[in-house]
C-alpha cells in the first residue's frame, strides 16, 4: 500500500537520519500554528548541490502543497510549504507552516503526520499514535515517508495544548510546560526499535468552550436481500445525535470491523458475521473534534442461526392454471417473518411474493421454484430455494 504526504508517493528502504517532524499548538478557539515536515541527510543525494536542484527532486516527487480540507475559518491562512537547506546538520528540508488553521484539520486525509490522532470527550483530549507496523517496527507505515526508495527512519511530534496533560506510561513521551500560558507541550519519539503505540490524555483549562455532547445508538439488522445485505451477514447502523459530521469505526469486542462516513446522522457497515456472543461497538470522531465531542456505544448480542428440522414442501405441479403453494417445515427458532419470491428460470417473478402462486402460460416450458427467507430478531437470516415439480 503507498500512502501519500503532501502528494509524495511513499516506499521502500529505511534511511538513517531520515526524520519526520511536527511541531504544532493548539489556541483555546481550537485554532493550529506551527510547522510539520521533514529532512533527509545531503549524504543520500550526494549530485543535489543546491535548493533550486532539491526543489527540482520533490517537483519530480509531485510534492505540493497540501490544501486544507475542510476549508479553513476566515481567519486561517494556507499552509506555506518551502524546500530548504540545514547547513549545521547538513540536510536537505521540506517544511509546512500553518497560522490560524482550523484544528479540524488535523484529522482530514489531506494531512497525514505521524500518524497521529486525536479525539474529545467533554474536557478531555485523547492524543495517541497508531500501532507499530510489522513491517518496519514504526509506529507508522515504512510506506508513508520517503522519496523514490528511501524511508525516514524516526519521527518527532509535539503538540502544544491548552491544559494538563497526563500518562500513565512516559516511554516514548515527554510532558513539559508549553511556551504559552495554561499549555503543556506533548512530545512524541519513536525510531526502528519502537513497538508500542502511545496516547496522552489533556485536560482542557477554563478557557476552552465545552463541545457538543454527542449520543451514539447502535442497532444490528440482519440481511436479509432486501436491505443491502445477503443472509448471514448483518449490518450495524449507529446514530448520531446531533447529527454532526464525522466517521464511525465499529468494532466486534477489540477487532476493527471497518468506518463508514455519518450521513444524515447515521453511518452503517454491512459485516459477516457468525452466531454466538458478540460485543459490537461503535466509535463516533467528530469530523470537528474540538467543538463536538467524540462518543461511543456497546452492545452485547448473541446472534442465533436458524436450523431447518424439516424442509417446507410445495404441493402442486408445474401446469398451466395449476395454484401451487408452500406447506409445513419445521424452523428452529421459529421465524418472525417468512418472505416469498417465485423464480422462472433462476429470475424473480414480478409481484410474485406470497406463498401460493398460480402457474401461467409465460411459465411453460420454464423451471419454476420459490426462494424461502426466513428472519428473525437478533438471528442470522436464512434463505432455501425449493424446485416445483413438472407432472
Amino acid at each position: 500500500m503507498v500512502k501519500r504526504f503532501f502528494g509524495i508517493a511513499l516506499s521502500g528502504l529505511l534511511i538513517s537520519g531520515c526524520a519526520f517532524n511536527t511541531d504544532l499548538t493548539i489556541g483555546t478557539d481550537g485554532s493550529v500554528t506551527g510547522t510539520v515536515g521533514f529532512a533527509i541527510p545531503k549524504s543520500v543525494f550526494p549530485k543535489v548541490t543546491s535548493v533550486e536542484q532539491w526543489s527540482d527532486i520533490l517537483r519530480q516527487n509531485n510534492v505540493t502543497s497540501p490544501t486544507p480540507d475542510p476549508t479553513p475559518t476566515e481567519s486561517a491562512v494556507a499552509p506555506v510549504c518551502l524546500p530548504g537547506e540545514d547547513l549545521l546538520k547538513s540536510q536537505w528540508t521540506y517544511v509546512c507552516e500553518f497560522t490560524g488553521l482550523d484544528v479540524s484539520f488535523l484529522t482530514s486525509e489531506t494531512l497525514n503526520f505521524s500518524n497521529i490522532k486525536f479525539a474529545r470527550s467533554g474536557n478531555s483530549v485523547t492524543i495517541s499514535t497508531g500501532t507499530t507496523s510489522p513491517s518496519s517496527g514504526l509506529p507508522i507505515p515504512v510506506d508513508s515517508m520517503g522519496i523514490k526508495g528511501l524511508s525516514l527512519a524516526e519521527y518527532k511530534s509535539s503538540i502544544t495544548i491548552p491544559g494538563v496533560c497526563s500518562t500513565e506510561s512516559t516511554s516514548g513521551v515527554t510532558i513539559e510546560e508549553g511556551l504559552a500560558p495554561n499549555t503543556q507541550k506533548v512530545s512524541f519519539a519513536s525510531d526502528t526499535d519502537s513497538t508500542e503505540s502511545l496516547s496522552v490524555t489533556c485536560v482542557m483549562d477554563s478557557l476552552v468552550s465545552p463541545p457538543t455532547a454527542s449520543g451514539v445508538t447502535l442497532s444490528i439488522i440482519p440481511g436479509d436481500d432486501n436491505n443491502g445485505a445477503a443472509p448471514g451477514q448483518i449490518i450495524l447502523r449507529a446514530e448520531v445525535t446531533p447529527a454532526e459530521s464525522g466517521r464511525v469505526t465499529f468494532f466486534d469486542g477489540e477487532t476493527s470491523l471497518g468506518d463508514s462516513n455519518v450521513e444524515d446522522g447515521k453511518a452503517s457497515l454491512v459485516v459477516s458475521s457468525e452466531s454466538g456472543s458478540h460485543e459490537f461497538r461503535a466509535e463516533f470522531a467528530a469530523t470537528d473534534w474540538w467543538k463536538h465531542d467524540s462518543g461511543e456505544v456497546r452492545r452485547t448480542i448473541s446472534l442465533k442461526s436458524f436450523t431447518i428440522k424439516s424442509k417446507p414442501v410445495i404441493k402442486g405441479f408445474n401446469k398451466i392454471g395449476t395454484l401451487v403453494k408452500v406447506t409445513g417445515g419445521t424452523i428452529s427458532p421459529k421465524p418472525a417473518k417468512i418472505s416469498y419470491v417465485w423464480l422462472r428460470n433462476g429470475l424473480p417473478i414480478q409481484a410474485a411474493t406470497k406463498s401460493t402462486y398460480k402457474v401461467t402460460s409465460r411459465d411453460r416450458g420454464k423451471r419454476l421454484s420459490v426462494q424461502l427467507t426466513f428472519k428473525g430478531t437478533d438471528t442470522l437470516a436464512k434463505f432455501i430455494v425449493l424446485p416445483v415439480k413438472t407432472k
